[in-house]
């Protein structure tokens, strides 16, 4: 059965009486310009969803869970032929595995000094297998896979892994992509990472390679790098950290030295020049180092500096500051460094979990004692005494609940461009509506002319 004309329609409307009063509008509404006027509707929604804080696009880790839990290990790989670093790595990755048993992490922190003594020549050294994959994704009662197997390993640069050379630390990175491990990650030796929750938090771990800015700390890199290199360095780290802040909940900068410390090696000064005065104009939460063979929890111009370099090694403390206090409850000790609220040289690890605005952060010892916790809130935090520096920032700062304006402001601006092309658009399909309506308006008169 053929669909009869609209005009048709139109007239056997107005012949059964269904309305004494002429009504094109009911029959627009399934005219081809009303159909696009709906679309364009339905487009307007789409795009204010499309235009909704939705940055998953560009994240490393997308979590379909509001909490995101990580581990922190530095300093670890032990050399098989030393016994007792093999016996304190082999301890520490026992409780890393009974932690992951009940929670499992979505992501290990790898801290630096990667592979003792001497790091690895190449990707396929044996140390993958022998200080790595067989320490920590194996069971050692059965050899079946442990709860860290398949679990990425978000990894930088130590000293030790410098000191076969720059080719040799450089396989570290191509490790990453030349071989089907799914585990270690490595892209470059400075990089981003962005995780982001189910509830839109979204987390940046801008990893650093500092024996690539700190130079002279080992022979190998005054070797390899010159003051150009280090400049180039830092201003890729200053870089980084700027695109970073502007989307961003959780700001951390990863690197083998350490900041700020009270243990053997102390406050490395290449970084307290170049470094910590971007982490106050940029609102870093933390800064997480190993190198310093001890676990430390210390505060200064609300940055926390947290060491976890007890992996496998033995270090000294300071008795002044060897600080096992059990929460952030008990009063911290000032040094140089800072308010030092722990400082022991236990072997063990960080856990870390983040859910909402807040970090909850413990310290696990070999023995699986939790021996340190605290937490850590999302924010920008730009200290009186470092106003200067915190207000010359080109791109960082945000508000205090952890926004940042630019963002706020390109969004706003997008939505309102994108509204006002629909809304052009929307005109001038309405006023060829209007023009068929007239056209109707006069078919209709001329049928009931005939009529």
């Amino acid at each position: 059965v053929g669909t009869p004309s609209p005009a048709a329609s139109r007239h056997a409307t107005l012949q059964n009486g269904i309305s004494g009063l002429w009504r094109p509008q009911r029959h627009l509404r399934d005219s081809p310009k009303s159909s696009v006027v709906g679309a364009m509707r339905t487009a307007a929604v789409v795009l204010l969803a499309l235009l909704a804080p939705c940055a998953a696009q560009d994240a490393d880790l997308v979590l379909d869970s509001p909490t995101f839990t990580f581990f922190s290990l530095g300093d670890w790989g032990a050399a098989r032929d030393r016994d007792d670093d093999t016996a304190r790595q082999e301890a520490v990755a026992d409780q890393m595995k009974l932690r992951s048993a009940t929670n499992p992490p979505d992501l290990v922190l790898a801290l630096g000094d990667n592979f003792y003594q001497d790091g690895v020549t190449s990707t396929g050294d044996a140390a993958w297998n022998d200080a790595w994959r067989n320490v920590y994704f194996d069971n050692a009662q059965d050899g079946t896979p442990s709860q860290l197997s398949g679990i990425p390993w978000l990894a930088m640069l130590g000293n030790h892994d410098y000191h076969q050379g720059d080719a040799a630390a450089g396989s570290q990175v191509t490790r990453t992509t030349s071989t089907t491990d799914d585990e270690w990650y490595m892209t470059d030796r400075f990089y981003n990472y962005v995780v982001q929750l189910s509830d839109g938090t979204r987390v940046t771990f801008v990893v650093i390679d500092t024996p690539g800015i700190a130079i002279h700390e080992t022979d190998e890199t005054e070797e390899i790098y010159d003051q150009a290199d280090v400049e180039a360095n830092i201003a890729r780290v200053e870089q980084a950290l700027q695109t970073a802040s502007a989307n961003t909940d959780f700001l951390f900068v990863l690197g083998h030295y350490p900041i700020q410390s009270v243990a053997e090696h102390g406050n490395i000064q290449q970084l307290q020049e170049a470094i910590r005065p971007l982490l106050l104009r940029y609102g870093v939460d933390a800064y997480m180092n190993g190198h310093d063979h001890s676990l430390q929890h210390i505060v200064k111009d609300g940055v926390h500096y947290l060491t976890s370099g007890a992996g496998c090694k033995v270090g000294y403390i300071q008795e002044t500051f060897l600080i096992k206090r059990s929460s952030d409850s008990d009063p911290p000790v000032e040094s140089v460094a800072g308010d030092v609220y722990y400082a022991s040289v236990d072997s063990g690890f960080g856990y870390h979990v983040i859910t909402g605005r807040t970090m909850e952060n413990w310290f696990v010892d070999s023995n699986g004692d939790t021996v340190h916790s605290f937490d850590i809130s999302a924010g920008r935090k730009c200290p009186d005494g470092d106003a200067e520096v915190c207000s010359s920032s080109g791109g960082g700062g945000g508000s205090d609940d952890g926004t940042d304006a630019g963002v706020i402001a390109g969004a706003v601006i997008g939505v309102i461009v994108g509204l006002a092309l629909i809304a052009a658009v929307v005109m001038y399909v309405t006023r060829g509506s209007d023009q068929g309506r007239k056209q109707l308006l006069e078919e209709e008169k001329a049928n009931v002319d005939e009529l």
